[in-house]
């Protein structure tokens, strides 16, 4: 059985651990698996493109929610397009010091936030129109979540990716630690030969991408 879907994962999880009464775990498996794995920046997709319109007298606004690092941001004023530059966001305070009357035109500065529900963009000066504003990021390559979703992770790492939720499943649900370990070594083999496949470099869409 080859993996091409979360469905299709899932499925053979329950084969090779033989149980079929573990479909919501084994999904929280995948999903914690494909987690750990894309805290390596090898397995981030370089060049992706995404945009958004500002609003007048709005200065923050959500990034992207895939996004892990921003290569560079734009901006569209009567369609001329061009890059902002980054600050830190105690720089914009400074230079927008005045709360009731913050400075307002075409942005030409932004300034990241990281939180717990994702990244934050201020833009300065705070925007006083509708501009576009566009995104050239590396993005995170989510885990499957969908039956039929298929993309890296259901695909050419899916070795590795089954390897490590069976060694979840095994340490969390099944009480089985020593053939846990052997699943944690296999994870561990899979990632080295994935890396070494495409040249330890990192992931950037030479490998064929499904999402």
């Amino acid at each position: 059985m080859a993996d091409t879907t979360l469905a299709d994962m899932r499925a053979r999880i329950m084969d090779e651990l033989q149980r079929t009464d573990l479909a919501s775990q084994i999904n929280n498996a995948i999903t914690e698996a494909a987690d750990y794995f894309r805290r390596d920046v090898f397995f981030r997709n370089d060049a992706q493109d995404s945009s958004t319109v500002t609003v007048a007298g709005t200065a923050v606004y959500p990034a992207p929610a895939d996004v892990a690092e921003i290569r560079q941001l734009s901006i569209t004023v009567s369609n001329t397009k061009y890059p902002l530059r980054l600050r830190s966001w105690e720089y914009i305070n400074a230079e927008d010091s005045n709360v009731l009357s913050p400075v307002s035109g075409p942005p030409i500065e932004y300034a990241v936030n990281l939180l717990s529900g994702g990244m934050s963009i201020r833009l300065f000066p705070t925007p006083a129109g509708a501009y576009r504003l566009q995104y050239d990021y590396v993005q995170i390559i989510p885990a499957p979540v969908q039956d039929t979703d298929s993309n890296f992770w259901t695909m050419e790492g899916r070795e590795m990716v089954r390897a490590y939720a069976k060694y979840l499943l095994r340490m969390t649900v099944l009480n089985d630690p020593p053939s846990a370990q052997v699943d944690l070594a296999l994870a561990d083999q899979y990632l080295r030969k994935l890396k070494q496949e495409t040249g330890a470099k990192k992931f950037t869409g030479r490998l064929r991408a499904h999402w």
